[in-house]
């Protein structure tokens, strides 16, 4: 009887693990970040800070930027997106956050590094 209630008691834990989860993720993905550690300009420069040590994600405030709707924002960071770096937007808080693949090169590269990479990349 003990064995039962335990296994009861066990999947009523999970089950409200599973509903709690996903809507604490999202929650704090719509959520605008109080502070930002990386920018992007009209001509899609992104600079990283590099007061921070390197990261794999950065987050940069959008809501300066022409864009109309959340589909031209979004189009927009696909044109950029590479193999090492890739954007999503969230429109709701005009916010982009930046994922840069360090581990995808041969060598690791700097803050600096990277933003000489971002300053190539909105050249053309």
């Amino acid at each position: 009887m003990k064995k039962r209630k335990f296994i009861q008691t066990l999947g009523a834990l999970l089950v409200t693990l599973l509903v709690l989860v996903p809507q604490i993720t999202s929650a704090q993905s719509d959520t605008r970040p109080d502070k930002f550690d990386a920018t992007v300009d009209a001509k899609m420069l992104v600079v990283l800070d590099q007061s921070l040590p390197l990261q794999s994600f950065y987050t940069a405030d959008i809501s300066n930027m022409p864009f109309k709707d959340e589909a031209s924002a979004t189009k927009a960071f696909n044109h950029v997106s590479s193999n090492l770096v890739r954007y999503q937007v969230n429109w709701d808080v005009k916010t982009v956050y930046i994922y840069v693949y360090n581990d995808r090169l041969k060598e690791d590269r700097s803050i600096e590094g990277w933003n000489k990479y971002f300053y190539t990349k909105s050249q053309h």
